[in-house]
């Protein structure tokens, strides 16, 4: 039905008109004014809408099979050959489509899969098709700059297989097979296993008139009544088991039904799952083609027979291995394997291209191609030490997005129209370009691990950089001139405020030439990879030695590896054989991802899943091509430019005869048929330089600010100071890692950092291959290095200080706790930053103060011997004058919550663990090893207890050291003071609190801190004053009669005003309180002094 018309083949519909939407005028000016849709006077729009599309889709049904081009039916002329071509891709406008463009003899082949867009059909024609016919260097595809089509005769040709259109799934009948049906009959089997399982186990009864006898006879009967329905299954089902049947038959059987896709995933859900309530038996089947399932052991058997079939045909027969290995076999034996398969109906999984494949899989068994390139480029990266992700980056982030905007490709430019085609005289060509860069005088090596993206006002290291304020004056006329002719800076089309983005290498080469701007920002490296494709002392040496520089199918390794540079996240595209039906199935499963093919020859599908996660070398691509610019730039100012004629990439036509070559040029044969085949256009070939790769730009105030440069740093500062927090927030370090002396810590820092982390051991792990995690990062923490000895502080150096990544060591070194074996870690000669400012409890005086007073007992006690339990005692009375709480273990069982945590000293309390002393109750499990759900070292709070887990609730401060914890934190004070580095243990525990209320010392013998007697009050002083004698005037005077006082009784005012002048006087010794504040306390009325301490 029209409604049934997906949106893309709506659009390829309407490109047959030419139009990209659809209107009512539209539908009128095709359907008439008869078509269009009327209910009375009113247009019905949706009506006509689909009257319109069921019209078009019959007028422009969609092609089945391939269709081909052929060279026969195309001109001679290049340019009207292009047309043919194009042409002939706008028939497919808005389909998916899958292309083999090949030669006579099959030495040029090429391959693709993809949409051809309904918009913008003119850019991606240019930029998909025409490189693939048209490859313009000889240095990148190896076939001259004609390539393939300048050897375009009568034999080549260009396939296209439109995919299916797929509708909906359709229910599938599971019957498919030559005995009974390919569901019914293991069902049949089981179920008479099953009987004689039970009537052997009856037989075996003596006394058949016991319980367990009669148990079993009735047992019998039913599983007897079962085989018989299972036995009348082929009389109900004989076409097989309908879909919609499934579940009345495991219900009728107390059975359960499990169907997945060959491409299945432990973590999908399956394709169909269908039980009775309590299943006998489950039954698990493979869904490998359209009404039809096997079960593991079908499969098995179905293997055996092609490997007996292949034998002598392959020579890794004995070497097929379970999937998760790979077995490594030519692609000519690939081939035989793949046509065995086809023959036998063996249902496979391949990648790569048709007639390239790269892996063929199927159960249990996975070949791999190999690959003369892999060989090679793996051997030259390990070789560099660039065969790790540090030196990648990440699709999608900001390193990335930016390597992609310094990425300037170079491309052909004309500077002469037809009529001067026949006055080129000569033709200089760079000898091996893409593989020769250190042959350019600005050559530097290459920024290949780059560990730094932000802003700066100068060249930082090697790298890529963004200017502005760029200013030509005072550049060289000829210097500005050969800038122009190639459009560097894009100086032809140039915006007065435009920035630009380069390699450093371009950018200091033309600064030296009088070129001034501004760096605002930058993407850079500690220190420059300075590697090479060959060791030959000059690039015109015999390069067959060195294997990068040899050839395969054509193409050069050197070449490839560029290419493979700047590949996108492409996915994973899987291929294979699969009816239309079967297709339908597989797409409702995988969402939309599969299409279908059909030609003259075979039928197939394909589904695409993308990858998480991708990784490119798009940085490496950049410094490469501006390594090309300025040898080209170098050549040209050796010539004379206004006989140019063509800049072709890396080679340049011109009339001058009397041409001297530099760095790599070399003089070649003037071919006139290459230049024929591309014709001079100075409008379409204007700029030298090919567009940067589209990419999302991010404004420059928006880079992360500005950081010490240091290669190897050690970062001190109290727990809390953000040491950690600073390093996993920076956005400008790129391809981060965080290694912690434990788990826990570990882990914690990835769920809250959202950062890489690992474990020290692993760091220091003898085996390579557990430390190759650590070399994919280009800037490595090592956190908590207060716990690290000086020896392993020696070894992480030697391991991964190679100069290129930055390393930071991070902690509080000599304060909290120490390492347990060795000599503690030392800062030496390394350069050292002090965080100060803490973040944790810096809200929190109390807290801060208590931190304070233990940071100053380790600095007295540091390297000096002191006794422990009166260093114990003081702390102990410190804390109690800060109304500290202090409880036993009986306490802590009756308030303890499992959100809590209890740390101590060691594991044990006496002949008890710690665990079995305090016997804390609720679901608290602690890791032991990693599942899919959890790392190891998570505690874990569930109901149910997960995999490779136990039950914990005391951990010791060791394994805890860096973590910060929101809730109630029980301390317990056993054997505390029998280590040397008792107060650095306490002060660690303590640090873990955010407020002072979440600490509570537990212990049994601490006794409470009682406050001294407040000082006597201050002694009374007599002081005699003087009475004065009475003159005669106040003698003459009468006198009042003398009335004896009465003994005033002390009032409420007089009581409240004697409580704060004792408890004013006695402050100082009842809480923690500085001078300061002590005399401050005196100028407080007594109201203002009750409010505030009382």
């Amino acid at each position: 039905m029209n409604t049934e018309l997906s949106t893309q083949r709506k659009n390829a519909l309407l490109a047959q008109l030419g139009r990209s939407r659809y209107s009512i005028t539209l539908a009128e000016s095709v359907l008439g004014l008869s078509g269009i849709v009327r209910n009375g006077a009113k247009i019905n729009k949706a009506a006509t809408k689909r009257s319109f599309f069921s019209y078009m889709n019959k007028k422009y049904p969609i092609m089945s099979g391939a269709s081909v081009l052929k060279a026969i039916d195309t001109s001679e002329n290049r340019d009207n050959r292009m047309y043919v071509v194009k042409q002939f891709f706008k028939g497919f406008v808005g389909q998916q489509i899958s292309v083999e463009i090949t030669d006579p003899d099959f030495a040029w082949f090429q391959t693709f899969n993809g949409i051809v867009p309904v918009q913008k059909f003119k850019r991606w024609f240019d930029d998909t098709i025409a490189p693939k016919m048209y490859p313009s260097s000889d240095d990148m595809w190896g076939d001259g700059e004609g390539g393939f089509m300048s050897a375009w005769d009568t034999q080549a040709k260009i396939k296209i297989t439109p995919a299916t259109f797929l509708s909906n799934a359709t229910a599938q009948t599971f019957g498919e097979n030559t005995k009974y049906t390919c569901m019914i009959h293991p069902v049949i089997q089981w179920a008479g296993d099953y009987l004689q399982t039970k009537q052997d186990a009856y037989d075996k009864c003596k006394d058949k008139k016991k319980k367990t006898a009669l148990n079993l006879q009735k047992e019998v009967q039913r599983r007897s009544a079962n085989y018989d329905r299972a036995l009348a299954l082929p009389k109900t089902y004989p076409l097989g088991i309908p879909q919609g049947e499934l579940q009345t038959v495991v219900s009728d059987l107390n059975i359960g039904f499990e169907i997945t896709l060959p491409l299945h995933k432990k973590n999908e859900d399956p394709l169909i799952r269908v039980q009775a309530n309590n299943p006998r038996r489950w039954f698990k089947f493979i869904n490998n083609r359209f009404d039809h399932v096997q079960t593991d052991d079908d499969v098995r058997e179905q293997r055996a027979m092609l490997m007996s079939s292949l034998d002598n045909k392959i020579r890794h027969i004995d070497d097929f291995v379970e999937i998760a290995e790979n077995t490594t076999v030519t692609q000519v034996e690939m081939q035989r394997v793949l046509c065995e398969c086809v023959k036998q109906n063996v249902f496979y999984i391949s990648t790569g291209k048709q007639n390239e494949l790269s892996t063929l899989s199927f159960k249990d068994t996975r070949l791999v191609c190999e690959s003369p390139y892999k060989v090679a480029a793996l051997e030259w990266m390990s070789k560099w030490g660039i065969d790790n992700k540090a030196c990648q980056l990440l699709e999608g982030t900001l390193e990335y997005e930016f390597a992609k905007e310094g990425t300037h490709s170079v491309i052909t430019v004309d500077f002469r129209d037809e009529t001067t085609l026949a006055l080129c005289s000569t033709h200089i060509d760079m000898k091996a370009a893409y593989g020769n860069c250190q042959s350019c005088t600005q050559w530097v090596g290459f920024a290949e691990c780059m560990t730094d993206i932000r802003q700066t006002n100068k060249f930082e290291g090697v790298g890529i950089y963004r200017v502005e304020c760029i200013d030509f004056s005072n550049v060289d006329e000829k210097v500005l001139r050969v800038m122009k002719m190639l459009n560097l800076f894009n100086l032809k089309y140039r915006k007065i405020d435009e920035t630009f983005t380069a390699p450093c290498t371009v950018l200091k080469y033309f600064q030296s030439m009088g070129l001034t701007f501004d760096v605002v920002c930058g993407m850079w490296t500690q220190k420059p990879h300075m590697l090479t494709f060959h060791d030959g002392d000059s690039a015109f040496d015999d390069m067959s030695a060195y294997p990068m520089m040899t050839k395969h199918n054509g193409i050069k390794h050197y070449s490839k590896f560029n290419g493979i540079c700047q590949l996108s996240n492409g996915g994973c595209e899987m291929t294979f054989p699969a009816s239309k039906e079967y297709a339908e199935v597989v797409n409702k499963q995988y969402s939309g991802r599969v299409q279908h093919y059909k030609n003259d020859t075979q039928e197939y599908a394909t589904v695409s899943f993308p990858k998480k996660t991708h990784y490119n070398r798009q940085h490496h691509f950049a410094q490469t091509s501006a390594y090309m610019q300025l040898m080209m730039v170098e050549q040209l100012l050796t010539m004379d430019m206004s006989q140019v004629i063509r800049i072709c990439v890396d080679g340049i036509y011109t009339e001058q005869t009397d041409v001297s070559c530099v760095n790599i040029f070399s003089h070649k044969p003037v071919d006139m048929s290459k230049l024929d085949n591309q014709c001079l256009n100075t409008k379409t070939r204007c700029s030298y330089l090919a567009p940067s790769p589209r990419s999302t730009r991010t404004d420059s105030d928006a880079f992360p600010k500005p950081r010490a440069q240091y290669t190897v740093v050690v970062e001190t500062g109290a727990g809390g100071t953000g040491k950690t927090y600073d390093f996993t927030r920076d956005r400008g370090l790129i391809n981060k890692l965080v290694v912690a002396p434990s788990h826990k810590l570990a882990t914690e820092i990835r769920i809250d950092g959202k950062v890489d982390t690992c474990v020290l051991a692993r760091a220091l792990h003898p085996d390579t291959e557990r430390r190759v995690f650590l070399h994919d990062h280009a800037c490595i923490f090592f956190d908590e290095v207060s716990q690290y000895n000086n020896d392993q502080k020696d070894k992480i150096l030697q391991l991964y200080n190679t100069g290129h990544r930055r390393i930071i060591f991070g902690g509080d070194i000599g304060y909290q706790l120490p390492c347990i074996k060795g000599v503690e870690f030392a800062i030496d000669s390394l350069p050292s930053v002090e965080f100060t400012k803490n973040y944790r409890n810096g809200g929190d005086a109390v807290l801060t103060k208590v931190l304070t007073f233990l940071r100053d007992m380790i600095e007295q006690t540091n390297g000096t011997k002191f006794n422990r339990n009166h260093a114990m005692s003081e702390f102990n009375q410190f804390y109690q004058k800060c109304n500290g709480c202090v409880m036993d273990e009986a306490g802590v069982r009756e308030t303890y919550s499992p959100t809590d945590i209890v740390l101590s000293y060691t594991h044990q309390k006496g002949e008890k663990s710690m665990e079995d002393a305090y016997a804390l109750n609720g679901n608290k499990w602690y890791m032991q090893k990693a599942t899919s759900d959890h790392q190891k070292g998570d505690i874990v709070l569930s109901n149910t207890q997960p995999k490779h887990s136990v039950s914990r609730h005391v951990y010791t401060t060791h394994c805890v050291q860096g973590v910060t914890f929101d809730n109630t934190i029980y301390i317990d004070m056993h054997r505390m003071s029998c280590t040397n580095d008792c107060i650095r243990l306490i002060y660690t525990a303590l640090s873990r609190a955010r407020r002072f209320e979440q600490i509570v010392l537990v212990t049994d013998d601490l006794p409470l801190y009682t406050p001294p007697p407040p000082p006597p009050p201050p002694p009374v002083v007599s002081v005699s004053v003087p009475v004065p004698v009475p003159n005669k005037t106040m003698m003459s005077l009468k006198q009042a009669p003398t009335v004896a006082k009465k003994k005033k009784t002390a009032t409420l005012g007089d009581k409240f005003k004697k409580a704060v002048y004792d408890h004013r006087h006695n402050l100082y010794n009842t809480i923690v309180i500085t001078p300061e504040e002590y005399k401050a306390s005196f100028k407080m009325t007594d109201n203002e002094y009750y409010n505030k301490y009382m």
